[in-house]
């Protein structure tokens, strides 16, 4: 039944450091050290049927995100180091994919083409206050999580009017879930003081 079918898999890994001296320019004040490494595993499947005049598909994809943001604030009159929160809660996780099915039809030969889409996808954030360091016996961080999903749609179709000459039009629908850096640079960080939307409200 399937005329044509991809798999994927993919890895990503990359690096940054923020570091930081406040005290309004005292070379005593402390130095933040923010190194985060985020590492992320992805997986993508496709398949499609064919015939001669449509060629529909179904597919999937999902992502699997971590970070590793080990903070600390470093005294540089004496050397001494101790441990703070970062930007973002080591060891925090974020989980991402989607379904989706895909048709594009000749609905008059060489006059009209339609096509569409129609997409679920969702988003996973965990911190977890057992990944937490103890700074006088309390974690630097609560648990956190926050799940979210959205069905999206595309319609659109091309009508040739002449050789050369095509109208076009669709009608779409987005949804960008939230990422690591919104929902892990929440309350007391290296950034300053933070505070969601709801919480707000």
């Amino acid at each position: 039944w399937l005329d044509r079918m991809s798999v994927g898999g993919s890895f990503n890994t990359q690096r940054e450091e923020r570091i930081n001296q406040g005290g309004n320019g005292n070379p005593n004040a402390s130095i933040n050290h923010e190194p985060e490494r985020t590492t992320v595993y992805g997986l993508q499947g496709l398949v499609t049927r064919l015939t001669p005049r449509q060629a529909i598909s179904f597919g999937a994809d999902a992502y699997f995100e971590g970070v590793d943001a080990p903070s600390f604030s470093e005294n540089p009159t004496t050397g001494a180091t101790s441990v703070r929160r970062g930007r973002i809660p080591d060891g925090a996780t974020y989980r991402h994919g989607g379904v989706y099915v895909q048709d594009t039809l000749e609905a008059v030969p060489g006059k009209f083409q339609v096509d569409g889409s129609l997409r679920w996808s969702g988003a996973w954030y965990e911190a977890e206050t057992s990944d937490s360091p103890l700074v006088g016996g309390e974690p630097l961080w609560p648990d956190d999580e926050l799940d979210v999903s959205s069905l999206t749609y595309r319609v659109g179709g091309i009508y040739t009017i002449t050789d050369g000459m095509r109208l076009l039009g669709s009608v779409s629908t987005g949804f960008r879930a939230p990422s690591t850096t919104d929902l892990g640079t929440l309350g007391l960080t290296g950034a300053g003081f933070e505070v969601a939307a709801p919480d707000v409200a």
